[in-house]
């Protein structure tokens, strides 16, 4: 296990020392990522043990016009003796007058060892970005604007990869969600006045401790870095109660506090919400957000359900 860990670690470094060009943080982000694995690794396809489908909704800077807008759903299953995960993960991110639309097909590889699981993902699909400059008000009178008379609709191809270990208590994983720099723009002639999409390394870890024979505690943390932005890390705790209630809070460096509620309903179908109060020198600017998980599980046959999976 150390050994696995060591050379989990060591590749996790490399994978942020080679990140080149300077380019800003694209991909959405996600106060619960804990329970929203399929949308940043693919490896997660399968890990629940049966059928498991998610929707997260996240309101960012509630009350600023343009704010970001983010809803995921995920949906994934174990095949093939649970060897193989197969699932689907769709996003659709707004911010101002631009629209993107995420699809990605998953497929996940898994081994089975002696205290967990190793599972090796891909996924590849497309996104569909548009940008309503017509939206953009310049002058008082809302005249149109001529240099902002354009809709521009293009699509992008994606195509990324994932490592994921996990026992019953501890989890660890390795993701790029989109390996390809594509240009974000359709004008093919003048496409070095465009950014390109920066490529995103994600590097999650989490354990679970029994307090008591009623209480959990769990850990985790995400480290986010993305091409020319600053390495951005969350780190949070979770407490469960009588397998019902969690109630946790996140660090964000340099960006927010998170408080956390999670309700059990039964045992195929779970709740979150996640409040964000941003604490960076923007704070006095911009507003608090919410964020909504719902997600069911609908176990295997031969699965026995003995206490919610908290990862």
């Amino acid at each position: 296990m150390k050994s696995f860990l060591h050379k989990f670690y060591l590749l996790a470094f490399f994978l942020m020392l080679t990140s080149g060009a300077a380019f800003a943080q694209q991909e959405a982000m996600y106060s619960q990522y804990m329970f929203n694995g399929l949308i940043l690794n693919p490896a997660y396809a399968g890990s629940q043990g049966g059928l498991s489908a998610a929707a997260l909704y996240r309101n960012q800077w509630v009350g600023v016009e343009g704010a970001p807008v983010t809803q995921t759903l995920s949906v994934h299953a174990p095949l093939q003796n649970d060897k193989v995960g197969l699932g689907l993960s769709v996003v659709n991110d707004e911010i101002g007058v631009m629209n993107t639309l995420n699809v990605n097909g998953v497929y996940a590889y898994r081994i089975r060892l002696n205290k967990g699981v190793l599972s090796m993902g891909l996924q590849a699909g497309v996104t569909k970005f548009r940008a309503d400059y017509t939206k953009v008000k310049l002058n008082p009178q809302d005249n149109p604007d001529q240099q902002f008379n354009e809709v521009q609709n293009f699509l992008m191809f994606n195509f990324g990869n994932g490592l994921y270990y996990y026992t019953d208590r501890f989890y660890a994983g390795l993701s790029a969600p989109n390996l390809f720099r594509t240009r974000l723009s359709s004008d093919v002639d003048d496409e070095d006045a465009y950014p390109k999409h920066g490529r995103h390394y994600f590097l999650s870890s989490g354990y679970v401790f029994d307090l008591s024979d009623n209480v959990k505690l769990k850990p985790s943390t995400i480290i986010k870095v993305a091409e020319g932005a600053p390495v951005q890390f969350d780190i949070n705790t979770n407490v469960w109660l009588h397998n019902f209630i969690g109630l946790g809070a996140s660090y964000r460096s340099s960006n927010a506090l998170v408080g956390l509620v999670e309700l059990q309903v039964s045992k195929q179908f779970r709740v979150g919400y996640a409040y964000d109060h941003p604490i960076s020198s923007l704070s006095r600017y911009t507003a608090n957000t919410h964020e909504v998980m719902l997600r069911f599980d609908m176990f295997s046959g031969n699965q026995h359900y003995v206490s919610p999976r908290l990862f």
